[in-house]
């Protein structure tokens, strides 16, 4: 029985305050109809600077553009089928030291 109590009484509190909702919304919307009524609704803008602009026209080149240059794999592949592919080991272990010492520095 004691539990029908609280069920009711927390029925009658969210009823109140459900009721009190209701009235402030409708006031609410009275006021921004009214304002609407009389144009004086203010509106956002966003200005991009230059900088931002030319950032964003560089994002959509670079998703635009291939993941591969097709022509140098075709290039590659037939260099390697007809045996003409030459690897330069000293120019590789070149690249391979400036990457390191990019990423960690040099450490003479």
């Amino acid at each position: 029985m004691a539990i029908n109590n609280i069920n009711s009484a927390l029925n009658g509190l969210s009823n109140k305050t459900s009721s009190a909702k209701t009235s402030k919304q409708g006031a609410t919307s009275e006021s921004s109809s009214s304002s609407v009524s009389k144009g004086t609704v203010a509106q956002d803008t966003v200005k991009l600077t230059e900088h931002a602009q030319s950032l964003s026209s560089l994002q959509q080149k670079i998703t635009d553009a291939p993941d591969t240059d097709d022509n140098k794999v075709a290039t590659i592949k037939a260099a390697i089928a007809n045996g003409d592919y030459k690897i330069n080991s000293d120019r590789i272990a070149g690249k391979m030291l400036a990457q390191e010492n990019a990423l960690f520095g040099d450490n003479k």
